[in-house]
């Protein structure tokens, strides 16, 4: 969201951006763009989005606007309501495939209704865009709507890659949040037989607990070390030094299958090569340049594999990651987005 704020801000607009304030959020960050947060009385489940929903439409009621984006599902309905009475021009950014991530695996109600917000309100927004082709194809082959790619690629800054990048801490990095089916407890079960790095974790979220007491469990304290939740610009730093990138996915739905995630890109810019999984869009790239070992099984065997792999022709994938960065960089999606805003 901070990218394509600046996009736009860069064309000479004024941007908002509007999001959900909870009891852990961290303090807000001055930008070019303009940041407010909405309280609710609930955290989650159906009251939360009930309330979240109508406290949005009414301050897109009465904000200074002239265009109004929905980001995901869970804000199209308001932000169409608001747009429509106004008569104001509106926008979607997909992230994700909403009613397929894992969350709505098992709840055939919720996904229902999930669906026919999708079926309903996607169709009445001009301007649509998603983040990998895997979803623009699905959306087009299921609803015949097109949809513009613009990806979560980083923006081309020369720090980020560090031609001496291994030093004597070489550690094997993950960074994004600590939730269910992201390789986690399998990449700390593997870190049993690997000697030669650390595993650093940078993020937080619902495992978060449970992985630190698998840790302990498992007595690998020394080598596997939690950073918490970091500021961009640590983040930036503990990417850049890392020695292997790990990127980890269990298939638990269209979502994750289709997903292409910015963490990938990050380890790429910083010349740290990467496993990562077998999913349609890494396979695309890997095709180009191969950056990556391709998991088809997510379990420990398979990883310490990959890393073995890896360590075999380290720089061949440090100098493929390189000659990737120029093609898949923020520049170029900008101008992207960029244009499809200027339309309207």
């Amino acid at each position: 969201m901070h990218r394509i704020s600046m996009a736009l801000v860069g064309e000479g607009h004024q941007v908002t951006i509007i999001g959900r304030s909870r009891p852990n959020s961290n303090e807000i960050i001055n930008q070019p763009y303009r940041q407010q947060r909405i309280g609710c009385l609930f955290d989650k489940g159906k009251l939360f989005y009930i309330e979240f929903n109508i406290r949005l439409l009414f301050r897109l009621l009465f904000l200074k606007t002239d265009l109004i984006g929905s980001v995901d599902l869970d804000t199209i309905v308001p932000v169409y309501f608001a747009s429509f009475i106004r008569l104001k021009k509106r926008s979607f950014d997909a992230h994700e495939l909403f009613p397929e991530v894992p969350e709505l695996v098992g709840r055939p109600l919720t996904k229902k209704i999930w669906l026919w917000v999708e079926r309903v309100f996607m169709k009445r927004f001009p301007i649509r865009y998603t983040v990998s082709e895997s979803i623009a194809d699905f959306y087009h082959k299921k609803y015949t709507l097109k949809f513009d790619v613009i990806r979560n690629l980083p923006i081309s800054l020369p720090r980020l890659a560090a031609e001496n990048n291994k030093s004597s801490d070489r550690y094997i990095l993950y960074q994004g949040a600590l939730n269910d089916g992201r390789g986690l407890v399998e990449m700390i079960y593997a870190m049993k037989e690997i000697d030669n790095y650390t595993l650093k974790i940078a993020g937080e979220g619902d495992l978060s607990a449970s992985l630190s007491a698998l840790v302990h469990t498992l007595h690998l304290q020394a080598k596997v070390i939690f950073l918490g939740n970091l500021a961009p610009s640590e983040l930036v730093l503990v990417t850049r030094y890392a020695s292997i990138g790990i990127n980890l996915l269990e298939n638990k739905g269209l979502s994750y299958y289709y997903s292409l995630a910015n963490k990938f890109f990050d380890y790429m810019h910083a010349q740290v090569p990467i496993i990562t999984m077998n999913f349609p869009e890494y396979v695309r790239i890997n095709n180009d340049f191969k950056v990556a070992i391709l998991l088809h099984d997510l379990d420990v065997r398979s990883i310490i594999t990959a890393i073995q792999e890896i360590e075999n022709d380290y720089e061949s994938f440090r100098l493929n990651c390189k000659s990737a960065a120029p093609t898949y960089c923020w520049e170029k999606e900008a101008m992207q987005l960029v244009s499809l805003y200027r339309k309207v």
